[in-house]
């Protein structure tokens, strides 16, 4: 049998970063620690990637790594790969807070080093989250011909091919607080130039702002009024107009047609039935800018995973070859969940 190499693409901000001749990271450590210092720390010059989390405060990868270990697979960050004949999990961190093009040449070349390192061996890409619009902008940008390590298949899971409403919550700063990080100290992230990926979580088509009167605002419309108080840097959130660029130029690479154009089988893995942001409402007399421009709480049944929803991250498009419905896990549980890893595993096998 044939070896098998599965490259595991993180999502945002699970990747740690680090800073040249610090011994601690930036990214979650020093972060954790200072989180008061947190957009000076992620902002400094000179950072540099570092390996796929396994855990914070939370399991991040714990559960994943695990799970593969435990099948035989030898688990190797992608800037150490061993000389073996088992198969491997390849995780592949990448710099989060560039543009996803970016990440997509780091992810190129992790391919291009597992072709030298095992070649002949059936490889898989296996991305939660933003890594799966990072791998799909390698298959489909054509930004990178004639690889040289042909890819079985494409797994994602919780990735938001139809974009995630939330990351307008980051910009706005009512995304939902976490461990370290606070509203305030994303929305303040996300207004740094090169921090572009945020604005690449965006749904590319569909307007997801109205005014409750059946109006709709579209924040890739320069003339909008959405998309003005978004750059607004007087009474609006201050997002730089580069950023919504980055980001439409990011989505045009991708390729929605329902052809599969000579791409490998690609899989879904989803969660339902959790309320899921899917809305804003935006209200000119607001007041203050959360005001005029307010999420919504989903109201339909699917739901999704709490912050992906359902429609977005089991898009199929024409060219997905199965799905799975991990039911009401959130985003950070999908990937470790066994349910939904037993049926990765056998559509690689």
């Amino acid at each position: 049998m044939a070896q098998t190499i599965v490259v595991f693409v993180p999502g945002i901000m699970d990747t740690s970063l680090t800073a040249p001749l610090n011994i601690q990271t930036v990214w979650p450590d020093q972060v954790a620690e200072q989180k008061d210092n947190a957009y000076a720390l992620l902002t400094q010059s000179g950072i540099q990637t570092g390996y796929v989390l396994e855990s914070i405060t939370i399991d991040v990868y714990g559960g994943l790594v695990t799970y593969f270990v435990a099948k035989g697979y030898r688990a190797t960050n992608s800037d150490s790969l061993p000389t073996t004949s088992d198969n491997v999990l390849v995780l592949c961190g990448y710099d989060w807070r560039l543009t996803n093009a970016s990440s997509a040449a780091t992810v190129d070349e992790t391919l291009r080093n597992v072709a030298a390192t095992y070649p002949g061996a059936t490889v898989w890409l296996l991305a939660h989250s933003m890594g799966g619009l990072v791998s799909r902008y390698v298959l489909e940008s054509g930004s990178f011909p004639n690889p040289t390590c042909t890819v079985a298949g494409l797994i994602t899971i919780a990735t938001p091919h139809l974009g995630v409403p939330l990351a307008l919550s980051a910009i706005t700063g009512e995304v939902n607080t976490n461990d370290l990080l606070n509203p305030e100290i994303i929305e303040e992230l996300v207004d740094y130039p090169q921090f572009t990926s945020t604005f690449e979580l965006l749904p590319p088509f569909a307007a997801f702002v109205s005014d409750g009167n059946n109006n709709a605002y579209s924040i890739w419309d320069t003339s909008s009024p959405v998309y003005q108080l978004l750059i607004d840097t007087q009474n609006g959130f201050s997002a730089p107009s580069a950023s919504f660029t980055d980001a439409k130029s990011f989505f045009k690479s991708l390729d929605y047609s329902s052809s599969a154009n000579g791409r490998p089988n690609y899989y879904q893995a989803y969660g339902s039935g959790l309320a899921t942001i899917e809305s804003f409402l935006y209200d000119a007399n607001g007041g203050s800018p959360v005001a005029d421009l307010a999420q919504q709480s989903s109201t339909t049944s699917g739901g999704g995973d709490g912050t992906v929803p359902m429609s977005s991250a089991s898009f199929q498009g024409g060219w997905s070859a199965a799905t799975i419905d991990g039911g009401p896990l959130t985003d950070g549980q999908l990937p470790n969940d066994t349910g939904v890893l037993n049926q990765v595993l056998a559509w690689i096998s």
